[in-house]
């Protein structure tokens, strides 16, 4: 009766996939769908006779779904009507094979606060997995000036189903009959209601994508272009980049094949060819602004915990810049942009690149070598540069963010999952073994010295525990940044500088030995992905205290393994957390430890190993 209430008082959505012979993708929209945490919800899937499997798929889930059929039809809009038909909903959204929800709050973020009731289309934003569009794409309708276009992404759109059943998609059109539809609605004035809420993820490669000819001359019929108007058409203009840039491609892989060809040829006729290839493993490229040396930032530990297990498989070849050169005034991207230009053609030797660094896969793209590009933050980087002209570049990392997500044969990530990322957690291997809980005192933080880490807050927190507790465990902070100055001036003016201490640059190794000798890592970072400092520290049983930025929340849990804060947080309550620890140490410590299990170096690397071995294969 409860949950009977519980729906009652939301109005019922209607979420409708239409598919056709797409097993490789259906499972993963039938999932995002289902993992809706909305409770008025009924999903219907309409068929079009399905032959590869993708029947059997869904019938697999066919209990959690209210209506399903399996049928030729007249293609994809004449699909979308049968669905339309079939809703019993309050409202009609469709999420067809391929599309994704942003998260698993999307529909109840949706209809969280009651909708106009004059509302007769409720949409948010979208997310392009796509090389032409930013990520993250606003409705049209709602910008200045609005004259022409798609006025609403149909994939981050919700219609009201009493409008909808009255006004079925035109099924004349094969590839724009949502176009169609929305530009009706806009034309005719009816309300819109934008709410901004990232909504959908969809790839480039949908159907209208693939239909770009139909697409095309459809989207000139519904706007009412002439024959000379039409090459004003944003479509035209993709198709022509799209042919230009295949015929490209095409010729160049054509005269790399005709090479090795002619080799073969040569060969086989019993002449001696120089083989410019004399090793036997592939050569793997990686690329990285900082040498492995250095233990923070994330990065660079991440790249030495992976190399024992990469080198079993390939010939590495390191593309970082040396130690000595990491002290210049002159940004360390700008010096690796240099560093790579000067040997490129070593780097063009190579069979595959992992990249750590947008500014590396992009040199690396335009040399045409396959590469796996992972992201060490989902924010553009110029967002948070220690410089202050960093601001002025942010256009530029745009630009090579759009073309990464174009180019790069494998995508990680090692921050939150979001398109088609694959999820890559630090991976640790060391010696370093855990320290007896009696032998640790201290706190310690360890990382780069920037604003966007709030150490001096770190600093303002502990000078607010109980004297007796800092006599005990004096704070260390390792690392080395801008802020280092201004930090000593904030201990100074605390006057706690009996029991802070700053450590400076250490190799990895040796930061982990200090780490284990420690009570409490902690942090409050505005800006992270899943930093290896963490997953450092809870390698060697240490408990975390952390801000909830990125994938944090992944392995960091309340009262488990230590405690995690929102970004706006009292002091007193961190406070709190640190002497909660200290008098149940025990506990935590061993919790730490057992949770650091996802972290194995070998694990982690074999996955990329294999990724990388699909695409060389």
């Amino acid at each position: 009766m409860t949950g009977e209430m519980e729906r009652n008082k939301y109005p019922k959505v209607s979420i409708i996939t239409v598919c056709m012979n797409c097993c490789d993708i259906v499972e993963k929209t039938i999932k995002s769908v289902l993992a809706q945490n909305y409770p008025n919800l009924e999903y219907i899937i309409i068929d079009g006779c399905s032959t590869d499997g993708t029947k059997k798929i869904i019938e697999h889930y066919s209990d959690r779904l209210a209506y399903f059929v399996s049928e030729p039809d007249g293609g994809i809009y004449d699909a979308m009507n049968k669905g339309i038909i079939a809703a019993d909903g309050d409202w009609i959204h469709f999420r067809n094979a391929g599309d994704l929800f942003f998260s698993e709050n999307t529909v109840a973020e949706m209809f969280t606060a009651p909708v106009r009731d004059n509302t007769v289309v409720l949409h948010g934003d979208s997310m392009y997995v796509n090389e032409w569009g930013k990520l993250r794409q606003t409705p049209a309708i709602i910008r200045k000036g609005y004259r022409t276009g798609m006025p609403v992404l149909h994939p981050s759109s919700f219609i009201r189903a009493s409008f909808h059943k009255n006004h079925l998609y035109d099924t004349s059109f094969k590839s724009s009959g949502d176009y169609a539809f929305m530009k009706f609605c806009a034309d005719a004035g009816l309300e819109f209601e934008y709410r901004p809420i990232l909504v959908s993820i969809f790839p480039v490669n949908g159907y209208a994508m693939q239909n770009w000819r139909t697409t095309v001359w459809e989207n000139c019929r519904i706007e009412g272009y002439d024959g000379k108007a039409v090459w004003r058409n944003r479509y035209v203009r993709r198709y022509l980049k799209e042919l230009i840039k295949n015929i490209y491609f095409d010729l160049a892989s054509r005269s790399k094949l005709a090479g090795a060809l002619r080799r073969t040829q040569l060969m086989a006729k019993g002449w001696k060819v120089k083989n410019s290839r004399t090793h036997s493993k592939p050569i793997l490229g990686i690329i990285n602004s900082d040498p492995m040396t250095v233990s923070y930032g994330g990065v660079a530990p991440i790249i030495k915990n992976m190399h024992p297990f990469l080198a079993e498989k390939f010939e590495l070849r390191y593309f970082c810049l040396w130690d000595a050169v990491m002290k210049k005034l002159i940004p360390a991207r700008l010096r690796t942009v240099v560093m790579l230009l000067r040997r490129h053609r070593e780097l063009r030797g190579c069979d595959f690149v992992l990249s750590h660094i947008p500014e590396g896969s992009w040199i690396t793209s335009l040399l045409g070598i396959p590469y796996a590009h992972i992201y060490h933050g989902n924010t553009n980087p110029m967002q948070i540069s220690r410089y202050w002209y960093g601001r002025y570049f942010k256009w530029f990392f745009d630009v090579m963010f759009k073309r990464i997500e174009n180019t790069a044969s494998i995508k990680y990530t090692v921050g939150p999952v979001w398109g088609d990322k694959k999820k890559l957690f630090n991976p640790i291997s060391h010696n370093v073994k855990p320290v007896p809980t009696s032998e640790r005192n201290g706190l310690m933080f360890a990382g780069r010295l920037e604003k966007g880490k709030n150490i001096d807050r770190l600093i303002s927190i502990y000078s607010k525990l109980p004297e007796s507790v800092r006599m005990e465990n004096h704070f260390f902070i390792a690392g080395y940044g801008t802020q280092l100055e201004h930090l000593k001036s904030v201990v100074n003016e605390t006057g706690i500088n009996d029991y802070v201490h700053f450590l400076g640059n250490l190799p990895n190794e040796e930061l982990i030995k200090i780490d284990s000798t420690k009570k409490i890592f902690i942090m409050a970072s505005s800006y992270e992905g899943l930093p290896t400092a963490i997953a450092e520290a809870l390698s060697v049983g240490i408990p975390v205290i952390s801000t909830n930025p990125g994938d944090i929340p992944l392995v960091l849990k309340d009262d488990y393994n230590g405690f995690i804060f929102p970004l706006e947080f009292n002091d007193e309550d961190y406070v709190k957390a640190i002497l909660t620890i200290l008098n149940d140490y025990d506990r935590f410590a061993e919790a730490a430890l057992a949770s650091a299990y996802i972290f194995d170096g070998e694990t982690i690397t074999n996955q990329v190993v294999n990724d990388i071995c699909k695409i060389l294969s």
